[in-house]
């Protein structure tokens, strides 16, 4: 019986390993740049409250 070499028999997984990995670190870089974004604080909306999304169904409904 012919004894395969461990890279061979393993190139598989280690090629999905290798994808996870790659695409943790391209995710993380991206965090990090977004993270790195300055958002003016005039551009930020405050959370809806529920007398606003109650309008909004009543105007949907007319």
């Amino acid at each position: 019986m012919k004894k395969e070499n461990f890279w061979q028999k393993h190139k598989a997984d280690i090629d999905v390993i290798c994808r996870i990995i790659t695409t943790l670190t391209a995710l993380a870089s991206l965090g990090v740049q977004v993270g790195e974004l300055k958002i003016p604080q005039s551009e930020i909306l405050p959370p809806i409250t529920e007398v606003q999304l109650e309008a909004g169904k009543n105007t949907h409904l007319q």
